[in-house]
């Protein structure tokens, strides 16, 4: 089945339920960062030394991405050519 157009994608429900958990997956996870910087900056603002907590909050939400980066790399690498 091929498709030539993006709205004839659109028309195949497994496609559009893609869509949809794709979107809802980054929802929750912007809702989710949101809330907790601001959990974390009205803690803050009430200590004298925020800027340093508020700081470690968000190489928190960074330091997995920074981490995992190139662990995540080479193992694509090793399957992707597995597989071929």
């Amino acid at each position: 089945m091929a498709f030539g157009r993006f709205s004839d994608l659109l028309r195949v429900s497994g496609f559009k339920a893609l869509l949809w958990t794709q979107f809802l997956g980054a929802l929750n996870d912007s809702v989710y960062k949101i809330v907790v910087t601001l959990v974390a900056a009205t803690a803050v603002s009430s200590t004298a030394s925020g800027g340093r907590e508020l700081a470690l909050v968000g190489a928190v939400f960074i330091l997995p991405f920074l981490l995992f980066r190139g662990t995540q790399g080479i193992w694509r690498m090793f399957t992707t050519n597995a597989k071929s």
